[in-house]
Formats: C-alpha cells, structure tokens, sequence
C-alpha cells in the first residue's frame, strides 16, 4: 500500500481541489500496479491544511507489480501534468500493514 500526498494552492477552492485530487487519482488507479484508490481532500482528521489532498493507494502483490520505487516514480510522471496539482515524493511512503485489495474502487470526498 502507497500512502501519497497531494497539495495545491493555498487559495483553492473546495470544488476545484476536488476536481484536481480526482484527476489524480483516476490517473493513479490507471497504473498497472494499482488494485484501487481511496482519495480524501480538505482538512480534518486526514489532511492537516484544506489545500491537501490524501490517496491510500493500494498495489498488487510484489510477484504481480515493479518495485515500489518504479511504480511511485510512474506515478508521479503520469500525475505531474495536472495542472494545480503538486505530488510531494518526500510525502509519499509504503506501508506493509494492509493487504493487497482484489478489486477497484475510487471514492473522492
């Protein structure tokens, strides 16, 4: 599982952040690696600033995927044209906590 952080400007709008962190993850669940996404954006309990956005992306079992390395340096090519949108590498890490996920689902809030 890939945990990644999302920040756009200050001064974006709730309805734009979301349009942008659902971009992301669109592009994100796309990726060979990927069996879904969870996306959530603003402030709360999750993301600290109302400008960030949070995706819990969850990746096929090691045998069945790249190396975490390739598939997040994939990831964060494919994601660097949405316009707004700023992927933070150093935000960005694994966790071995959760199992891999059979099937796709994407949810934006």
């Amino acid at each position: 599982m890939l945990i990644a952080v999302t920040e756009a400007a200050q001064s974006v709008s709730i309805p734009r952040l979301v349009s942008l962190q659902t971009q992301v993850a669109e592009i994100v669940e796309r990726d060979p690696a990927v069996t879904g996404v969870v996306s959530f954006v603003g402030a709360g309990t999750i993301n600290a600033t109302p400008n960030t956005g949070r995706l819990t992306i969850a990746l096929k079992p090691t045998g069945e995927r790249d190396p975490v390395a390739v598939v997040m340096a994939r990831m964060q090519q494919a994601i660097a044209g949405v316009p707004g949108s700023r992927p933070s590498s150093s935000r960005c890490r694994t966790s071995r906590s959760a199992p891999a996920s059979a099937g796709r689902s994407s949810s934006t809030r």
